[in-house]
């Protein structure tokens, strides 16, 4: 593919519908396109002469030595952008590099059809901005460069006879014509000035590796910095501002000023450079609930009520409620396809153990961390870690992150505390309900949690989670194998709890994701001049949207019962700024496995 990595110019290509040849080289199963994402966006920033960031990895072929995994090569502006043909080879099975980067190189991802071609892909050239605020670290002080001044304009241009469009003389012995609209698109026109094929053995043109293509108008200095910020050392005096202590620069990487590196923030306590073990100590803050509520919202002093719920029309989902003798409203949510959410919303008074939980759990001598993500760390080749920081204690929990599992004797007397009022409340809310494991995480500001499901193998049909911190937006929809045809096949026993009115309030937010699940969406034009078909937009939506959202708040206690809500639903949530989560499981032993295969 004639790429090229020497420092100061790289050439390289738009990725994307690429797949595994048999002899283990990559090739294109379709012409790449001006549309395609990963083609588009470069197209933009060439377009619009923006600067963007480099990484290199070891594995790539560079005429330097890579130190690392990834290093960070600096800024470069995209000089030239051209489509190639790249020529077919006779393959019938193709593995698709989308399986491959997953893990998933099996026979059953191969191709079923024969390869026909030739596809377009399309290249790019890169050229580091000069005047950064550091020098190539790949080229030594008392290396001595070879590379010349060339002006802008040096490069050759060639008119094609055919489509009289220009095609830069990018490569060494011939002109080719590279508008990919041309008739005469990826022939040579020859010295005999007749189109001639394409010779196999092309190289680049000199000129065209060598530094200096730069627009003159572009030989400016730098719009932004790339050096991320240094961890602040001291506190904003304002307590009552959540992101002096858990803001995003507070989970984002840490530059190392002594060697260089830029490490992830993977501790509670500190960031630690991964190469000389620099430490930079987090300042020690603790929060109150109290700085991190909605101050919009009443503080409840009396019975508690349940506000900003919303369940999707046609859902199936009958809800109940009832005010326990504390105080605590108790709502409770039937699915049509069986099992039941319960969430216990508490007042001021009923929440006061839970102030306590949340301000302990941010002392700095906890064992909360950053755990490695198990799918995708070994597509790269280095670790990916979780945004939240975790801690799991009791029986392992396998699930998407390698987390270490503490006992509970091991930890901290609050977890135990936690642990032992999580379970005492959820007994009281489903008699019997039991629990070996606990799970806890942090969110910091602007931090979420995705799509999922906690149906993984062995996990009970009982769940219960402690909410601390801020509200977060929890969504709950049905998985789209999982479209029930029939809402009223099971019926949902209401025996828990008193039977109260059905709340199926058409808010705005349902409107909202009725809207959403829209296959596409048109947006009018504002202008008379603009074909309308350049605003039809295929905004697809996930599924069908959202059946339930629940407003979960500080002291909240939610309850998953039965297999069949992680079986037929997954839910993602929102967080409004810092919060800790404390989930309870019963995680079957290896065993009780065994016994139930």
């Amino acid at each position: 593919m004639r790429d090229v990595c020497n420092g100061r110019v790289i050439i390289s290509h738009g990725g994307g519908k690429s797949c595994r040849r048999q002899n283990g080289s990559f090739g294109l199963f379709a012409s790449q396109l001006l549309t395609d994402a990963s083609v588009c966006s470069l197209i933009k920033n060439y377009i619009n002469k923006q600067p963007l960031a480099m990484i290199v990895g070891n594995k790539k072929n560079a005429e330097f030595r890579v130190p690392a995994r990834y290093c960070v090569m600096g800024l470069y502006y995209i000089t030239h952008a051209w489509p190639e043909y790249e020529l077919n080879e006779n393959d019938d099975d193709l593995t698709d590099e989308e399986d491959i980067l997953n893990g998933n190189n099996t026979e059953r991802n191969k191709s079923k059809t024969k390869r026909e071609g030739p596809f377009i892909r399309w290249k790019f050239r890169f050229e580091w901005v000069p005047d950064q605020e550091f020098s190539p670290w790949w080229e030594s002080p008392s290396q001595k460069l070879i590379y010349s001044t060339i002006l802008p304009g040096t490069l050759k241009v060639f008119l094609c006879p055919e489509c009289v469009a220009p095609s830069s003389k990018i490569y060494k012995t011939v002109w080719i014509c590279l508008n990919h609209k041309c008739n005469r698109f990826w022939q040579a026109w020859s010295d005999k000035n007749q189109w001639i094929k394409v010779p196999n053995n092309l190289v680049y043109d000199p000129v065209f590796l060598n530094p200096g293509l730069t627009a003159r108008d572009q030989l400016h200095r730098i719009p932004f910095s790339i050096l991320p910020p240094q961890p602040p050392s001291t506190l904003n005096n304002d307590l009552t501002n959540s992101n002096a202590l858990y803001g995003v620069q507070y989970w984002k990487g840490f530059h190392c000023l002594r060697c260089g590196r830029i490490s992830c923030r993977n501790k509670w306590a500190f960031w630690e450079c991964a190469n000389c073990g620099l430490r930079h100590e987090v300042p020690e803050q603790l929060l109150a609930p109290s700085m991190l509520r909605n101050p919009n919202l009443p503080v409840l002093i009396g019975p508690a009520f349940d506000y900003d719920s919303c369940i999707k029309d046609n859902s199936g989902i009958i809800k109940t409620s009832e005010v326990s003798a504390e105080g605590a409203v108790v709502c409770k949510y039937c699915f049509p396809e069986g099992g039941y959410i319960i969430h216990r919303i508490g007042n001021s008074s009923i929440n006061k153990i839970s102030d306590q939980f949340f301000i302990k759990f941010q002392r700095k001598d906890l064992p909360f961390k950053r755990n490695i993500l198990k799918k995708g760390s070994n597509r790269i080749g280095t670790p990916l870690i979780a945004r939240q920081f975790t801690m799991n204690v009791g029986a392992k929990y396998k699930f998407s992150l390698e987390c270490d599992t503490l006992r509970f004797e091991e930890t901290p007397q609050i977890i135990q505390d936690c642990y032992n009022y999580v379970q005492e409340m959820c007994n009281v809310l489903v008699d019997g309900a039991k629990f070996n494991e606990m799970l806890l995480a942090a969110y910091l500001n602007d931090q979420r949690m995705s799509w999922h499901d906690d149906g993984e193998k062995g996990v009970g049909p009982i769940i219960g989670n402690l909410s601390l911190g801020a509200s977060a937006e929890l969504k709950f929809r049905r998985k789209k194998k999982k479209i029930s045809k029939n809402l009223s096949d099971k019926d949902c026993s209401t025996d828990d709890l008193s039977v109260g009115p059905s709340d199926h309030s058409n808010s705005s937010k349902d409107v909202a994701e009725e809207r959403l699940s829209l296959p596409y969406t048109i947006f009018t034009s504002p202008s008379p001049y603009m074909p309308i078909d350049a605003l039809e937009l295929g905004l697809k939506s996930r599924g069908t949207g959202p059946e339930l959202i629940l407003k979960i708040h500080h002291g909240d206690l939610l309850m998953m019962v039965g297999h069949e809500i992680q079986q037929n639903y997954e839910h993602a949530l929102f967080p409004e700024g810092f919060r800790i989560a404390a989930t309870v499981r019963y995680i079957a032993l290896d065993d009780e496995n065994l016994k139930s295969t």
